[in-house]
């Protein structure tokens, strides 16, 4: 048994709660369970998670928007 995500309602989750979950998905991938991620749409915290998947699958009418991290220095 592996494990299913439905990216598409993940909204409002930091950085670090994402840093968190990839984690886990992470171990649960090196222990040999398969971990799938599906999304209408991927943006960048969607698709962060989803690279710790095994196999990443977007809707076929949806979208990638990935415009790219900065860093400023304050």
């Amino acid at each position: 048994a592996g494990v299913a995500l439905d990216l598409s309602k993940l909204d409002g989750a930091s950085y670090a709660q994402i840093g968190e979950l990839r984690a886990l998905l992470k171990r649960l991938r090196e222990r040999g369970k398969p971990v799938w991620a599906f999304a209408e749409r991927f943006d960048q915290k969607r698709y962060l998670l989803a690279s710790a998947a095994s196999e990443i699958t977007l809707d076929p009418a949806g979208h990638l928007l990935l415009t790219g991290l900065a860093l400023e220095p304050i």
